[in-house]
């Protein structure tokens, strides 16, 4: 397995910050496309910018029986068309002993750099994946869910809220191997920044850019590091989505490229 975070750093070295998620729903695909022929071409109209590929693993889940199968030949053409590109499965796994031991054999592979992570099981539920020290674990901080008030913004005892006890125990506790990043949803920009100042250079994977309503300036001024880096800035419908017609390659390959031209725009100079 290749180390994931000198992956991503090549990829910010590129001045690439831009996560393409992939969410596979029948019902969107244009033109009754196979999903994997639509994922492909998506795959293959982005490449030239995208920084990560983020495949959900419930919408593959969602296409049926074949779903593993178009997973897993959709992550064989990212490393064909963009072998630099790491891969993020976004399967908010966790989970103790031999439930996570299955999950391993799929993360272990080789196929996937990255994983999303539920810390709700405690670190315990999640050393398995925290001790692969070239496997990238991102962490649900403050997700970009409207309800996610519930729990993340709970204040604990110490006067911390929920979300920010997670970020400041994965980056002083569960970061041992430099594999951790954290989710935080670019919903939520003043939680962002929050969440940046206690991580400072950590990875942040942020959702939420397009349908969900984030938008790009607020979103790097609060998520960029020191040096204008750490930022994992993910939109999937926006992009895979971007037409209906026969067109949507293009369209997703020049909503893509408007993205991360936005990005460049607002990051601090290198």
């Amino acid at each position: 397995m290749r180390d994931f975070m000198a992956t991503l750093s090549s990829q910010w070295d590129q001045g690439r910050f831009l996560c393409v998620g992939l969410d596979p729903v029948e019902e969107l695909i244009p033109m009754s496309e196979a999903p994997l022929a639509f994922l492909a071409k998506i795959v293959t109209a982005t490449a030239h910018v995208a920084s990560c590929f983020k495949p959900n693993l419930q919408f593959f889940l969602g296409l049926g029986r074949e779903g593993i199968l178009i997973l897993e030949h959709t992550i064989a053409h990212i490393r064909q068309v963009a072998p630099g590109v790491p891969v993020i499965l976004d399967g908010k796994f966790g989970d103790i002993g031999k439930t996570n031991d299955a999950t391993m054999k799929l993360v272990m592979s080789g196929k996937v750099d990255a994983v999303t992570l539920n810390p709700y099981v405690g670190p315990e539920g999640l050393d398995p994946f925290l001790r692969q020290k070239s496997l990238g674990c991102f962490v649900l901080c403050r997700t970009s869910n409207k309800g996610s008030d519930w729990m993340q913004k709970m204040k604990l005892q110490n006067g911390n809220c929920v979300y920010e006890q997670v970020a400041y125990d994965v980056m002083t506790g569960w970061n041992a191997n430099g594999n951790c990043g954290l989710v935080v949803g670019a919903t939520f920009p003043e939680e962002l920044a929050k969440v940046r100042h206690i991580v400072g250079d950590m990875p942040i994977l942020m959702p939420g850019i397009g349908t969900q309503g984030a938008e790009i300036e607020p979103t790097v001024n609060a998520g960029q590091d020191d040096r204008g880096r750490g930022m994992v800035i993910n939109a999937s419908s926006s992009i895979s989505y971007a037409s209906k017609e026969a067109d949507y390659p293009k369209a997703a390959g020049a909503e893509a490229v408007r993205l991360h031209e936005l990005i460049t725009s607002f990051r601090k100079a290198a």
